[in-house]
């Protein structure tokens, strides 16, 4: 491997970390958001204390929820509360239903997939990849004392639940 191709291979690994999330929150009006949608909700100080023991987050004016219901009354919010390990490995998201009034919501962002971080993220996994498949097949094509040997492998299972 050239020495500008391992600068490049390094490059793109150092991005991957910054291009991970896709998906972004868009402001959004209440009323527009269907029940169901994962929202980010941007809550007074006063909701935020009250709600502060079920949710077990003390302060927390930012809450990520699954918003259930809204009217002009309040909103219902499925607040994430609590996690537990499963038996098997697994990790359970525990919620809690709070219920906030209209006036208790300063503003509610939407979570939408993000589909150029996505499409980058996803170039520059492939482009990874076909980068050190290169190396091991130059590697292995050149032989002698340097040549490329794989390793055992034994998998290991393990489920994660991630809900909201």
């Amino acid at each position: 491997m050239t020495f500008c191709r391992a600068i490049s291979s390094l490059g793109l690994c150092a991005l991957l970390p910054l291009l991970g999330g896709c998906y972004r929150y868009a402001p959004a009006r209440l009323q527009d958001v269907r029940p169901g949608a994962n929202v980010r909700a941007h809550i007074s100080a006063v909701e935020a204390d009250r709600i502060a023991p079920a949710v077990s987050v003390d302060g927390a004016r930012r809450v990520h929820a699954v918003l259930l219901q809204a009217d002009t009354a309040g909103v219902l919010l499925e607040v994430p509360s609590a996690q537990r390990t499963r038996n098997g490995g697994g990790i359970e998201v525990l919620s809690q239903q709070v219920r906030l009034p209209t006036e208790g919501v300063v503003q509610v962002e939407l979570r939408q997939l993000d589909r150029v971080r996505t499409g980058i993220t996803a170039a520059a996994g492939v482009a990874l990849i076909a980068v050190v498949v290169e190396a091991v097949v130059s590697r292995s094509a050149r032989g002698g004392p340097g040549e490329f040997e794989v390793p055992e492998m034994r998998t290991r299972w393990s489920v994660l639940r991630i809900g909201w």
